[in-house]
């Protein structure tokens, strides 16, 4: 008798552990709306003004802001997502210039990604109400995150990264689009 009595617990301790994870892998894709629902569609991070691309949410961290487009599965199991990273380099005591600086920065930016089985795609300029962001984007056939763009705006200490599925993207390229200075 007793041992019936343990045996119907566990079952039912392990259905609610079941149920819990199984609505949490239903709850995950809801962030992006449910920030945006709250928050608005942009945010404010030094003296610029970001969009939050539809889907994603924000989470705020010591070096900037975290943008995350979470699918369902996500962080269960290897489903596709988005992550964008916004932040200020640290140690720039001078803001970013092209001609100067870019060799450098692509040569830094590929060595690292060639270390972690990325190989490079191509280059992307964005120009930004009369301000350029210089991206470089990798690829790798494989493992996850498929895709990294590393980019680096004009005559600020501003970085912003992507890394993700390629389905997540053209997200990533309109929101740097929508980059403003804050006035």
């Amino acid at each position: 008798m007793k041992f019936h009595k343990v045996r119907n617990h566990i079952f039912q301790m392990l259905t609610v552990v079941l149920g819990v994870w199984v609505l949490l892998l239903l709850l995950i894709p809801l962030f992006g709306p449910i920030w945006h629902f709250f928050n608005g569609s942009s945010i404010s991070y030094e003296q610029w003004r970001f969009p939050v691309p539809e889907g994603f949410y924000v989470r705020m961290s010591l070096a900037g802001p975290m943008m995350w487009r979470p699918t369902l599965g996500v962080p269960f199991f290897n489903a596709p997502y988005g992550h964008i990273s916004v932040f200020h380099v640290p140690g720039d005591r001078q803001p970013f210039v092209f001609t100067s600086d870019f060799q450098s920065f692509s040569d830094a930016i590929s060595d690292e990604a060639r270390r972690s089985g990325y190989l490079f795609k191509s280059n992307h300029f964005v120009n930004i109400d009369r301000i350029a962001v210089y991206c470089l984007e990798f690829s790798r056939p494989t493992e996850r995150p498929r895709f990294l763009v590393r980019c680096r705006v004009e005559n600020a200490p501003i970085a912003l990264f992507y890394e993700g599925d390629d389905r997540y993207l053209p997200d990533f390229f309109s929101m740097l689009e929508g980059i403003s200075p804050k006035v």
